[in-house]
């Protein structure tokens, strides 16, 4: 008798554990739709058309002058002045400018 529940049972585990997996698979395939989803938007936020149409039009930002570029070479701590800006003698920078923060939170 007890060999009879203890297969019933054991059918009815692999049941249950049959439609948990269902389940599980359907969960999976829709977060991997929604992180496919927030690639795109990830991807469109971060297109440099947008992020140049957004710091030009909101924030009222303009493309600088040559002097007013400095360029950091890759892997140097200090900033690398271009001829033009430092025959301005502008102030001595140090470092990235502090972030602005905007209503899309980027």
């Amino acid at each position: 008798m007890a060999v009879l529940f203890a297969a019933i049972w054991a059918n009815l585990e692999t049941v249950r554990l049959g439609y948990q997996l269902e389940r599980v698979e359907k969960q999976r395939e829709v977060l991997l739709e929604r992180n496919r989803q927030l690639r795109v938007e990830r991807a469109q936020a971060m297109a440099l058309a947008r992020v140049e149409s957004i710091a030009k039009g909101r924030l009222g930002m303009v493309t600088p002058r040559p002097a007013q570029v400095i360029l950091v070479e890759d892997g140097v701590l200090g900033a690398v002045r271009p001829k033009a800006a430092a025959a301005a003698k502008g102030p001595e920078l140090i470092g990235p400018p502090a972030p602005i923060s905007t209503e899309e939170g980027f």
